[in-house]
């Protein structure tokens, strides 16, 4: 059963498939969530990067819940005021703690 669908926005300095998304995508799949992982590589510009948030998500009746690490954080809270997600996760985890 789909309870809803997480998605992932990664920082200036990481992508799509870093540690930090690649373990909570784990933990969002075991609890039965959809992920998508934007990949933001193609601009270092925060709004630019919001737009491909916006573009990336699907209107619909599923739960959203929007994480955000670094510059991930500021693209998912601004981009939350168009998309009202359910759950809004900003994250800063250091590396060594990985």
């Amino acid at each position: 059963m789909n309870k809803g669908i997480v998605v992932f926005s990664h920082g200036k300095e990481s992508g799509p498939r870093g540690t930090k998304i690649t373990r909570l995508a784990n933990v969002a799949g075991n609890l039965g969530f959809s992920v998508l992982s934007v990949d933001y590589t193609s601009t270092a510009d925060p709004d630019e990067r919001v737009r491909l948030l916006l573009e990336a998500v699907e209107p619909s009746d599923v739960r959203l819940v929007l994480v955000g690490s670094s510059m991930g954080g500021y693209v998912s809270t601004v981009a939350s005021q168009n998309l009202l997600p359910n759950g809004l996760f900003l994250l800063r985890i250091q590396a060594d703690v990985l």
